[in-house]
């Protein structure tokens, strides 16, 4: 029995022995990786050779005739660095290889790199943004070296791009002074051309001028002759002149005697025998008497007025005592039909209204424009569709709101400001009144109670402060951290703002300090600290003392007594200079939480800010279309002072006008009529002229008849005188004889008449002479003319030629201005910087980060995986070494289950699953995981708690110790090669082994993804549950005790 103890024993002693061993071992194995870690880090951290993804999406521009891609180029110029693995890939390739690990680090071009690197000549220029993603799997090491990396390559790249402008502007600068020097060199030539060609051409043009001058002066003295010639010429047609004038003189006798004579002696018998011959014809007779006939028949119609074989007035005094009658009765249907016309106008007012008020139903004082409007099934708008949309233009804004009651929304208005509610004008009685029916409310109450609820978490951390000490007065001083200004403190309900207070103590005390980050002026986060209730000094000698000097003494200020400088990030608190407590703050956590709480209070607020500018954007666009009445004080809508105006006026006169512009025919009747009337007028001022026409025509006729019979009697006087005449035939001889001698000295004065004429024919030779003379002067100063065209033509010519030469230097050339000023024209306007243009020249570039299981990320699970392992071993443990349901078991064997351990199996596998989904969910919520990403993370977490469970139970139930050493192992390892330790920068040999077999680092990795939005995979899931299960059956069915029980039996 000795032997067993000692056996026993041993065999603890043994495997503590071991646990020390392992854990002495793994300590130094841990610590050999670090110094070798340090080692490589002191140096040169550029040995540490990273896989680089470079993703170049840049596409090619054209500037110029030329064709860039800057981002080629520069992936080009990187991959001939060797410090790192670079490889050019498609973005699907890099992501899919920085998420897998084969990746360090991603670097992407832009698409438009090389389009906003070249926009230098735009006045707002953008910078090009360059993008790098990190996948360090959690060694800190590789993610510094990546970000530097990244931040070298940014600043490389910078760097040649702002090289590559200064180079462009140098460039641009020597140029010009390249271009002034060569325009100086062209200059000389130029003028050495004009000399040569335009210059020569001008002198000579001017030696033109004399040639034309004395021409001119020819052409003026030929002009001179000709005008001699031709006053001569004016001369001779004077004597022509007079010459002739005395043949008229002479023509007008001869005319005048010629017309005494009359007709020669044959012409003068011939007509007075056909003269004779015709007076005394028989038809001469005949026609005197038709004239007579003719007269009395005019003399019986213009006598008094008789009646014809039909009834009818005849003659032409009847006829006017007709035309008079009728005269009259036209007048009096007139003056009937205007009475008429009258009479109509006179009733359209009394016709349009009965008309209308027969039709509207109703008292035509009380129809207004909405009823006319309304009436009408014609209109292609109704006035209800009108009055609808203009509703339908209030409910659209009205969509935007949350309620038509805003007073519902104070509470959740008011978390940040308590006057934010008041700040909206709204006529929430009047929307819910005409609107309320149709009023759909927008989701912004929700979103806004879901800011405000991520807001609350971050208002407060706090938690207990208690003070070890006695009931006493005593003073309690505070010493604040650097960066931290004390807002307050509260003691028993007591709020106090200094530092330091003479307060009552009592024994753990509970003390509330708010501090104020000082970098905040609006956010103040309430933090307390717990102490454990030991002292390390006693407070009661002196506490008497500072009660009786609390009523006659202020309060101490004094500086708390301390030998150390305060941490960074604590508060200490002192009671009568003595320190009872330090207490530190999780500063970074709480840096963290103002920072979230500055992001819900932006949020919040501007949610906050959106709804009351809707509700007053709703509300102005209420007062344009429904204003208030300033007399009622109630609104109506903008269109009702349009519709509810009296239409009677309206109505009437549009009726009246319609039925007007209807009788306008009658009215153009009217005028008719009066022109009518005035034409009768006209006529029956002219019937009295007739009839003293008609009097006037009897009287004339009387007179003709008169003339007619002495016309007859001079007939006879007449013939008597033909035979007299005839008599009278000798007397012609006589005058025939003068009559020639007068045209005899006509003819001699015809004879000069045509010597003067030759004259003037010899002039005219003359004349044609000169005219040729002038003619050659003429043509001789055409032709110089047309030489000076020519020298203008040659000199026009040769000037084109200079100017194609100026332009041609000017192309090859350059613009000097234009190419000094290319970079440099847009960085200045009229003398102010552009600031845009001028950030751009020194920072073409702008970078954006994001990690892919980020270092910070990994050290978040560790404490909830602790836990879990903690509770998972505590249960093991129990389960494994008092077994309970065991013992009541064996004293009911009923069948052959009863060596089975399926009951503790059982139990313990539904608590493992209890634990790991509370720890899961309450975790989740902690660390904020996705809200998509939930389920699987409590689901890892729950099968690793069987896990954990069934393995070490399986491990303590059979191998007592042994198996809890090894639980402790577990964890032990665990703990240093946690990422949270910082210890992963580089794992080799057994250390390497041992995190990637123990199940809590692996549990550790797989929740580290969650935070980069990755979950576990399902081979890890899947392997997870096959060996829980595994490992609850190994428990429920396989006794191993009970095996080496029976084989050393």
């Amino acid at each position: 029995m000795d032997k067993q103890r000692i056996f026993k024993y041993g065999r603890n002693a043994l495997l503590v022995l071991l646990l020390l061993l392992s854990i002495i071992g793994l300590n130094i194995a841990v610590q050999n990786n670090t110094s070798i870690s340090k080692k490589e880090q002191e140096a040169g951290r550029q040995n540490i050779k990273l896989d680089v993804a470079l993703v170049n999406e840049d596409n090619t521009v054209t500037l110029n005739g030329t064709e860039y891609n800057l981002g080629a180029s520069y992936a080009k110029n990187i991959e001939k660095n060797t410090a790192h693995n670079w490889s050019t890939v498609s973005r699907g390739t890099a992501d899919k290889g920085l998420k897998e690990g084969h990746y360090q680090l991603l670097v992407t071009i832009p698409s438009d790199f090389s389009t906003k690197i070249l926009d230098i000549n735009n006045t707002n220029v953008d910078k090009a943004t360059i993008t790098y993603k990190i996948n360090a799997n959690g060694n800190l090491q590789v993610e510094n070296e990546a970000v530097k990396v990244a931040k070298g390559i940014i600043a490389d790249l910078q760097s040649q791009l702002i090289d590559m402008y200064m180079a462009s502007i140098l460039g641009n600068l020597y140029q010009a002074q390249r271009n002034v020097q060569t325009l100086s060199d062209t200059k000389v030539t130029n003028i050495a051309v004009f000399r040569n060609n335009l210059y020569q051409t001008a002198v000579d043009f001017k030696t033109l001028f004399p040639n034309l001058t004395s021409t001119a002066d020819s052409t003026l003295a030929a002009n001179n002759l000709l005008k001699e010639a031709l006053s001569g010429n004016v001369t001779a047609y004077d004597s022509l002149n007079t010459a002739q004038t005395g043949l008229k003189d002479n023509l007008a006798t001869l005319i005048e005697q010629r017309n005494q004579g009359k007709l020669s002696q044959e012409e003068f018998s011939a007509s007075l025998l056909a003269m004779n011959s015709s007076v005394l014809s028989a038809e001469t007779d005949q026609l005197f008497a038709t004239i007579k006939t003719t007269q009395e028949v005019l003399s019986g119609h213009l006598g008094a007025a008789a009646i014809d074989e039909t009834g009818e007035a005849s003659g032409y005094i009847g006829l006017v005592e007709k035309l008079d009658q009728a005269i009259a009765d036209l007048q009096v249907a007139i003056e009937a039909e205007s009475t008429k016309l009258a009479e109509h106008e006179a009733a359209i007012s009394d016709f349009a209204e009965t008309h209308l008020t027969t039709y509207y139903g109703d008292s035509l004082k009380t129809i207004h424009i909405g009823a006319v409007l309304g009436k009408s099934t014609e209109l292609p708008v109704s006035l209800a569709s009108y009055q609808t949309s203009l509703d339908q233009l209030i409910l659209n804004q009205l969509a935007g709101l949350p309620s038509l009651t805003p007073a519902d929304l104070t509470t959740d208005l008011n978390k940040l400001d308590p006057k934010a509610a008041s700040q909206i004008q709204f006529d929430a009685a009047f929307a819910q009144a005409h609107f309320g029916e149709h009023f759909v409310a927008s989701n912004d109450l929700k979103e806004l109670q879901a800011l405000a609820k991520e807001l609350e978490p971050h208002l407060q951390a706090a938690a207990d402060f208690k003070i070890p000490t006695p009931t006493t007065r005593a003073t309690l001083s505070l010493e604040i951290p650097s960066g931290f200004d004390l807002v307050s403190w509260e003691l028993n309900g007591n709020r106090y703002t200094n530092p330091s207070e003479v307060v009552a103590l009592q024994k753990d005390n509970t003390v509330t300090v708010t501090l104020q980050y000082e970098k905040s002026q609006t956010t103040t986060v309430s933090t307390t600290v717990v102490t454990d209730s030991t002292s390390t000094s006693s407070t009661t000698g002196s506490s008497s003392s500072e009660e009786n000097t609390a009523s006659t003494t202020s309060p101490s200020t004094g500086t708390p007594v301390t030998t150390t400088e305060m941490a960074q990030g604590s508060v200490k608190v002192s009671v009568n200079n003595l320190e009872v407590t330090t207490a530190g703050f999780d500063w970074e956590n709480f840096l963290k939480e103002q920072e979230a709480y500055r992001k819900a209070e932006v949020a919040y607020a501007a949610k906050v800010s959106e709804i009351i500018s809707k509700y007053n954007q709703a509300n102005r666009l209420l007062d344009q279309y429904y204003p208030v009445n300033t007399v009622t004080g109630e609104r109506s809508s903008l269109t009702d002072s349009f519709f509810n105006q009296d239409a009677k006026s309206l109505l009437t006169s549009l009726v009246t006008s319609s039925i007007t512009a209807n009788l306008q025919s009658y009215s153009e009747a009217r005028a008719q009529d009066q022109a009518l009337k005035e034409r009768l007028a006209e006529l029956e001022g002219r019937k009295q002229e007739l009839k003293d026409q008609l009097q006037y025509i009897s009287t004339t006729n009387s007179d003709l008849a008169q003339q007619i019979a002495n016309q007859l009697a001079f007939l006879e006087d007449v013939k008597a005188r033909a035979q007299s005449i005839a008599d009278g035939q000798e007397q012609q001889t006589a005058f025939q004889g003068t009559h020639d001698t007068e045209l005899a000295a006509l003819a001699t004065e015809l004879d000069a008449s045509l010597s003067i004429t030759g004259e003037v024919k010899s002039l005219s030779e003359q004349n044609v002479e000169e005219a040729t003379n002038v003619n050659t002067v003429f043509t001789t100063f055409t032709n110089d003319v047309q030489a000076a065209q020519e020298s203008g033509e040659n000199l026009s010519s040769e000037a084109t030629a200079l100017m194609e030469r100026f332009e041609s230097e000017l192309a090859e050339n350059g613009d000097f201005v234009k190419t000094f000023t290319s970079v440099l024209s847009n960085t200045y306007d009229n003398g102010v910087p552009n600031e845009v243009i001028l950030d751009f020249l020194s920072a073409p570039l702008t970078e954006s980060s994001s990690s892919v299981k980020a270092t910070v990320n990994t050290y978040r699970p560790f404490t909830w995986i602790l836990l879990l392992e903690m509770v998972a071993l505590f249960a093991a443990y129990v389960f494994g070494t008092h077994r309970v349901i065991k013992a009541v078991k064996d004293k009911f064997k009923v069948s052959r289950l009863e060596d089975t351990d399926l009951v503790t199996v059982t139990v313990l596998s539904i608590l493992s699953l209890l634990v790991g989904g509370l720890i899961g969910v309450v975790s989740s919520q902690q660390l904020q995981i996705d809200s998509e990403l939930i389920p699987t993370w409590v689901l890892m977490i729950t099968l690793f708690s069987l896990l954990l469970a069934q393995g070490q139970y399986l491990l303590i139930k059979n191998a007592k110790g042994l198996g809890m050493g090894i639980s402790f192992f577990m964890v032990i390892s665990f703990i240093y090669l946690s990422n949270a330790i910082g210890t992963t920068a580089s794992l080799t040999g057994l250390p390497a082994t041992l995190k990637a077999i123990n199940p809590l680092s692996v549990l550790e990795n797989s929740l580290s993804g969650y935070f980069d939005g990755e979950a576990a995979s399902l081979t890890v899931i899947a392997t997870a549950l096959v060996l829980g299960l595994g490992f609850a059956a190994l428990n429920a069915f396989v006794d191993v005790e009970k095996f080496l029980n029976k084989k050393e039996d």
